[in-house]
């Protein structure tokens, strides 16, 4: 192993956390053996902050966060390898192409314009991890991260119910060629009845300090599936002919996906020429309430700087469309789909809005959305499997894959009408 004057480290502010389980009411986040009595625990999301430091001598590092359990012949009843991580930081919406060896997925770390994040190797679930590459050695500062954990605990185990995340720092010197582990720490969680679970403010605070609320070109995304939504969109403005293009954005959520691009669109020359009008449509139920409690989250016409049309539309709460839904050449649904699914009114609306939006055809939606349930952290998810949705349900055809790496966190497709629609339709 080789030795730097400065040992890369994990710094944490805490080892152990107590956390409550999710509703214990609602079976579906737990698991139930055939009497109906919980079998398996799942915990609430955990943030956790780290910190990397004593990073100067080093060309690559690695942090890996894992949930070291597995379900054996011998041992069936591991439960706790359900538990799975996602690692957020702030990264800088563009890439960078810094050397020859440079990525064409490789973007600038939000503190640090020497240091890139690989969006290829960027991985949640069981086994998560996040990749660094530095464009030169000389002292690096720390890199602040997050990680949101979900531990699943043994329902047997009661009161000392604990399951336990590891984290490793891997790192690779300049002129090397492999990676050493140069640490490692153990992330210890109890099952607490009693304990709070982490308030929607201290999230939103958390990613308003990483910069993902920012308007402009200092704001930075937290999260794979912004970068791909905005690369995917990008792709195929450039794929296609038409100079001019109006674009539909469903969900608002706490708005930082849609803020990434909102400030893409403004800070890209391309984008912003090709982009005539976004029409945001956002739910009653959900992204309504989160403006109403969080009003600092609430965007408006100005938020453009002029440079496009922006405008909001509402979906009513009995299921219906809102008034002239009009077809767009682009409809972006990320982290929508799966959700839109579970309940019958959603969905019905859901569909219907997807084929309001689509009735050109050279009308286009680039769906984001998990690639699997355990790559969904922040949120349960309970159906990834959305091929007969877009195909069978939607009648939409695979126009095309954005490629998102191995053991990929999203899923990112575009698709087109199946057939051309009727003026009647």
């Amino acid at each position: 192993m080789l030795i730097h004057a400065n040992v890369g480290r994990i710094s944490s502010r805490r080892e152990e956390y107590q956390i409550p389980p999710e509703d214990l009411e609602n079976h579906t986040l737990h698991l139930m053996n055939l009497n109906n009595r919980h079998t398996a625990i799942r915990g609430t999301p955990t943030w956790i902050p780290i910190e990397l430091k004593s990073l100067d001598g080093y060309h690559e590092i690695v942090l890996e966060a894992s949930f070291r359990y597995e379900a054996t012949d011998e041992n069936p009843d591991e439960y706790r390898d359900r538990s799975r991580a996602g690692i957020w930081t702030g990264v800088k919406d563009a890439p960078m192409v810094a050397s020859i060896a440079s990525q064409s997925d490789s973007y600038s770390h939000g503190e640090q314009e020497n240091v890139q994040i690989l969006l290829n190797e960027w991985r949640f679930g069981k086994n998560s991890q996040i990749a660094f590459t530095f464009s030169n050695t000389m002292q690096h500062t720390n890199l602040s991260l997050a990680i949101c954990a979900i531990p699943f605990f043994h329902a047997r185990d009661g009161q000392n119910a604990e399951t336990c995340l590891t984290l490793t720092l891997k790192a690779m010197a300049k002129g090397e060629a492999y990676y050493d582990k140069v640490d490692s720490k153990e992330i210890r969680f109890k099952l607490d009845r009693s304990a709070s679970k982490v308030q929607n403010r201290v999230v939103l605070q958390l990613f308003a300090e990483m910069g993902a609320f920012q308007l402009d070109g200092s704001g930075n995304s937290v999260h794979p599936k912004q970068l791909y939504t905005t690369r995917a969109l990008k792709n195929q403005i450039n794929a296609h002919g038409s100079s001019k293009f109006e674009i539909a954005y469903i969900g608002t959520d706490t708005t930082e996906n849609l803020r990434a691009l909102i400030r893409q669109i403004k800070e890209d020359e391309k984008l912003s020429s090709s982009i005539t009008k976004l029409v945001i449509y956002f739910t009653e139920d959900w992204d309504a309430e989160l403006m109403m409690q969080y009003p600092n989250l609430n965007l408006n016409e100005t938020d453009t700087g002029g440079k496009f049309e922006l405008l909001f539309k509402q979906l009513p709460l009995d299921g219906t469309l809102p008034e002239s839904v009009e077809s767009v050449d682009f409809v972006l649904s990320t982290y929508v789909t799966p959700w839109a699914m579970e309940d019958e009114k959603n969905k019905n609306q859901y569909i219907q809005l997807i084929q309001s939006l689509l009735k050109e055809p050279s009308s286009r939606l680039i769906s984001v959305d998990p690639s699997d349930s355990s790559k969904s952290i922040r949120s349960y998810c309970k159906d990834t499997n959305l091929q007969s949705v877009y195909i069978s349900t939607l009648g939409l055809k695979l126009a095309d894959t954005e490629h998102s790496g191995q053991d990929m966190v999203v899923d990112c497709k575009v698709w087109r009408r199946d057939k051309v629609v009727s003026e009647n339709e």
